[in-house]
């Protein structure tokens, strides 16, 4: 049903053309334009593409999501400050065992992974309690989950994936420390 504008008591005070095109649509904005305003030279109109339209009704949401995507990346660098802290401070305590441990024939390599396999289960500790606490959360988001589902198992890879090397590498330099003990130092440590 067709209904000219002119003809309704109350006008609309905005509406939509559609115009689809092979082309590229911006190269039809000129004509489009002068086409209009020959009709009705006063009035008063905006050309935005399909594109533009979606793009800023995504706006927000992008805001968004960059937002949540930099609190996460901060949250991480923290998790992995944190844990080499922790383990920065275990080997310099424990530098006498090191030490004793390499007197008594154990390699630097033994030493690493040991401290490595420590962080390592500290790592799992946090994502033991994480997990659920992450999937509680979903539980109440889920709403504004668009097109993931609750247990999203890509996601959940790639969070544990990350968390793990990020734990190994916090734990790499502090074990690589600890490796380097000799029993002389250790001996001076106490």
């Amino acid at each position: 049903m067709y209904l000219s504008v002119f003809q309704q008591t109350e006008p609309p005070s905005n509406f939509n053309i559609e115009i689809r095109t092979a082309g590229d649509p911006s190269a039809l904005q000129p004509s489009i334009r002068k086409a209009i305003l020959a009709a009705h030279a006063t009035l008063n109109f905006e050309i935005h593409s399909l594109n533009e339209l979606v793009s800023d009704s995504l706006g927000k949401d992008r805001l968004v999501t960059q937002v949540i995507t930099f609190f996460g990346v901060l949250a991480l660098v923290l998790a992995a400050l944190g844990l080499y802290g922790v383990m920065v401070f275990t080997t310099t305590r424990r530098a006498s065992e090191f030490g004793l441990r390499m007197a008594l024939g154990a390699s630097s390599a033994e030493v690493t992974r040991m401290v490595v396999r420590e962080a390592l289960v500290l790592t799992v500790a946090g994502l033991a309690i994480g997990l659920p606490a992450g999937l509680g959360a979903a539980q109440l988001i889920r709403g504004q989950l668009f097109g993931v589902g609750m247990l999203d198992p890509a996601s959940m890879v790639v969070a544990i994936v990350v968390l793990t090397t990020t734990g190994a590498i916090a734990s790499y330099l502090p074990a690589r420390r600890a490796s380097h003990v000799t029993p002389l130092e250790a001996l001076r440590s106490d």
